[in-house]
């Protein structure tokens, strides 16, 4: 059984449409676990995988707003990477 911290951690993530030369791409974040938590971003060019990367969110165990705050920030590093051109 999957207690209530994981269930809640496992609904927060984040979608972003990023333009960049007339290329579009998608950057995606989400919180994925069982028995602990990993934050993963995956950024997609025409529903190809660029790029997918985890980090472990498990030193957020049981608090709900550092685990949102840690994958926003996530998410945020991404949308400013393909911004800069870094997947270009």
């Amino acid at each position: 059984m999957v207690d209530s911290f994981l269930e809640s951690a496992r609904k927060i993530g984040f979608n972003k449409a990023v333009a960049r030369n007339a290329r579009m791409f998608i950057v995606q974040t989400e919180v994925l676990g069982k028995a602990g938590l990993t934050i993963r971003t995956t950024v997609l060019e025409g529903g190809v995988v660029r790029i997918a990367e985890s980090s472990d969110g498990t030193q957020y165990s049981g608090e709900l707003e550092r685990v949102q705050a840690a994958a926003q920030a996530q998410h945020d590093d991404y949308v400013n990477r393909v911004q800069r051109g870094e997947l270009d």
